[in-house]
């Protein structure tokens, strides 16, 4: 895996295309110049009442655990999801965004996702790769392994792995995905929206995934835009995570092979 902190256009061609969306270089430069920027008022805190179901792991946002051998920084690993741990999406490939501390050492990391269906637990994913932190990343499902179905729930757990012979002892966050099928008034809606007036619908309905994911993508692309910046922190304040507001955005894409790679 590679992780990329500069607003790399060819980076964020790849998560607009995870997240549903399509390139939009002409609206991306109005977004530069804070034109069109999505209104904060559209920021709403609805995120919160959908619940994961009462099967399966509850989720965690936040990392923790006085048993762990992990260093004290990676106690601040951060799942960027509601307060009830599940959001939904409209994509068959969405990006997950997290806030990785700093830690004082390359350490190894798992992101792994998993199908639940009443008792039955189905991993469809599982990458791993080296990381030292300290920012927040946007994570897109590698479409070449995974392909969420509509209509079907799935789970996915980001770990920092301080001893592999003894994984009880990860740092582990994770969070709830609804794959929902929208309306064909929805996808018409979208077809031809400007990358703010996307994410300003996906926040209307109450799709996180997307929402989330549109707006890192327009602040990777002007990351000077205060309007822009004031939006995120609103998005995130929405779902209790203004403390970590200001961390830098990273994008980052991966290998083929799933093999480890330095930042």
């Amino acid at each position: 895996m590679v992780w990329h902190k500069s607003p790399l256009h060819p980076i964020l061609i790849t998560i607009a295309l995870s997240a549903g969306l399509v390139a939009i270089p002409a609206s991306l430069s109005r977004a530069q110049n804070g034109a069109n920027a999505p209104a904060r008022s559209e920021i709403k805190v609805g995120w919160n009442s959908f619940e994961p179901p009462e099967t399966g792991a509850p989720g965690r946002r936040v990392g923790g655990g006085t048993r762990s051998i992990c260093p004290a920084e990676a106690r601040g690993l951060t799942a960027l999801v509601p307060q009830t741990n599940m959001g939904r999406t409209m994509s068959a490939s969405p990006t997950v965004i997290l806030y990785i501390p700093a830690l004082p050492t390359e350490t190894t990391v798992e992101f792994t996702v998993t199908a639940v269906s009443e008792d039955n637990y189905t991993q469809v994913s599982q990458q791993s790769f080296q990381t030292v932190g300290g920012s927040t990343i946007a994570l897109p499902l590698p479409e070449t392994e995974t392909s969420l179905d509509v209509g079907k729930l799935y789970y996915w757990d980001f770990s920092i792995v301080c001893n592999p012979n003894d994984k009880s002892g990860n740092i582990v966050v994770g969070g709830w995905i609804d794959r929902i099928q929208p309306s064909s008034v929805l996808t018409a809606e979208l077809q031809n929206a400007s990358p703010e007036k996307a994410f300003e619908i996906y926040s209307r309905e109450y799709i996180w995934y997307d929402a989330a994911a549109s707006l890192a993508l327009l602040r990777l692309a002007a990351p000077d835009d205060k309007t822009l910046a004031k939006t995120w922190q609103d998005l995130l304040a929405s779902v209790g995570l203004e403390d970590i507001a200001n961390a830098p955005l990273a994008t980052m894409t991966s290998t083929p092979n799933n093999q480890s790679a330095a930042p």
